[in-house]
């Protein structure tokens, strides 16, 4: 007879992006970005926390990491 297992599973938003970093693994010329504990780098799908007016990005919206500046500590987005 078949018999379940619990299995406790840590979901939540930092863990999922530790997964799905898998798909997007660092690589030689890949320059990588540390925010809030995370690493960003160019490839990564990133979701608009905050309305920004000024740049008209809104809460919600998602965009794909085009470059990354270490110097200005900043990321583009592809639109």
């Amino acid at each position: 007879m078949f018999r379940a297992i619990p299995i406790q599973v840590r979901v939540g938003t930092r863990n999922q992006v530790a997964v799905l970093q898998l798909l997007n693994p660092q690589c030689k010329g890949k320059t990588e970005l540390f925010r809030g504990g995370m690493k960003l780098r160019v490839g990564d799908r990133v979701i608009q926390q905050v309305n920004d007016y000024n740049h008209e990005v809104f809460n919600g919206d998602l965009e794909t990491i085009a470059a990354v500046d270490i110097e200005k500590q900043e990321v583009k987005l592809a639109v």
